[in-house]
């Protein structure tokens, strides 16, 4: 069987869509770390879309990687992670109105418990506390950027899950925020329920680990579980799916990629930069679409674009 080079289809990765106007936990964050696509970008986005590439089904794409079938010359992946409610309530509509399926690469344990906060979201509940009592002042807009994509929240996700809380508490005490006085998330997740609801709008679900853990900071044997687990979820949600998994924030190197396909998954997904990964099924780049209108024209002149 041949298997061809996925670098050659390209894959594009939303986080979250939202109003230019919406303002709610998680959302600063999200904004300064370049999730966030505002709704008005991403509608005309998807229209440069609809004139430049073809988004196919992620059924075909996994048949074309296996050399199976063919796809048009300018097919394209549209991508989701982390399932956030804004991908049924804006995305979907304006993604339907198009016409195009899409995967959604959730983690269980934020769909099973959908209030529950993840790691990431208490290290940006955390500076967001500190950044609404400081009144969003300028001159801590730099102190901002630097809390939520430096070194510092790097080196917090690298120690998840063990060491993870010393660094968030170090993180609430140098910014005067209590750990019992950070907000709560809200309901910022689609549950199972809604989950299951998205498949008449031509949505596939994927994996995306079980808590969004770095599978590269996991030994044998918690890696072993954490892909297990969130492999039989898929599967009971769609038993007959093609099993795919997006690495959390896109860390992976050969031992989890060996792991991966030891699982029984077919094909992985990242977002590291092209050039940093191997060919094959289980390194599969992503373009992170940026809040730009123009990204899409640079994806379909085969630019490398990021967020």
């Amino acid at each position: 069987m041949m298997i061809r080079q996925p670098r050659y289809v390209p894959v594009l990765c939303f986080h979250r869509v939202l109003p230019a106007e919406f303002d709610a936990p998680l959302a600063t964050c999200h904004r300064v770390r370049g999730l966030v696509v505002e709704q008005e970008v991403f509608r005309e986005q998807m229209r440069r879309l609809d004139h430049l590439l073809q988004p196919v089904g992620l059924k075909e794409y996994l048949a074309w990687l296996r050399g199976e079938a063919a796809l048009p010359p300018n097919a394209c992946l549209v991508t989701f992670d982390d399932g956030f409610r804004d991908l049924q309530e804006v995305a979907l509509p304006i993604l339907a109105e198009m016409g195009f399926p899409v995967t959604a690469f959730v983690s269980v344990l934020q769909s099973e418990q959908p209030q529950r906060a993840g790691p990431i979201d208490l290290w940006f509940a955390t500076i967001e506390a500190w950044w609404h009592r400081s009144s969003k002042r300028s001159g801590h807009r730099r102190r901002l950027k630097e809390l939520v994509h430096g070194e510092w929240s790097r080196a917090y996700l690298r120690a998840l899950p063990e060491d993870g809380k010393d660094h968030l508490e170090r993180l609430g005490r140098e910014l005067g925020v209590p750990a019992d006085t950070i907000p709560s998330v809200g309901d910022v997740y689609l549950d199972t329920a809604a989950l299951r609801s998205l498949a008449g709008y031509g949505v596939d679900l994927a994996s995306h680990g079980w808590d969004h853990v770095l599978l590269t900071t996991l030994g044998s044997r918690e890696l072993a579980a954490q892909l297990e687990s969130g492999l039989a979820w898929i599967r009971m949600l769609n038993p007959r799916a093609d099993p795919v998994l997006a690495y959390p924030n896109g860390s992976n190197d050969r031992r989890v990629q060996q792991a991966v396909e030891a699982a029984g998954f077919c094909a992985a997904f990242s977002v590291l930069p092209k050039k940093t990964l191997p060919d094959g099924p289980f390194a599969i780049p992503r373009y992170c679409i940026p809040n730009r209108i123009t990204a899409i024209d640079e994806v379909a002149e085969g630019m490398e674009v990021r967020i």
